[in-house]
């Protein structure tokens, strides 16, 4: 006899948190102060962003739909069949 498999697929919201650390000193060496490179990185600027977004850090997630409290989760079921 076969097995007969119910599958559902959740559709989850997620937050995911990247946490970049910079060398202060090499920021200021690179673009004169912590300030200015603020400021270049809150207008889009190429070079500041890329100074950030190319470096390591570190990610947490936040599975808040996951998190018990009455949030809408949209689900999907299919019926398996493993003759299949």
């Amino acid at each position: 006899m076969a097995d007969l498999w119910v599958k559902d697929t959740e559709y989850h919201q997620v937050h995911l948190y990247k946490t970049f650390q910079l060398d202060e000193d090499d920021v200021i060496e690179t673009f004169g102060s912590v300030e200015k490179f603020q400021e270049l990185f809150d207008e889009g600027d190429d070079e500041a962003q890329s100074y950030v977004y190319e470096g390591d850090y570190e990610t947490d997630e936040w599975w808040w739909t996951s998190d018990k409290g009455g949030y809408e989760i949209d689900t999907e079921t299919s019926w398996e069949n493993d003759d299949e």
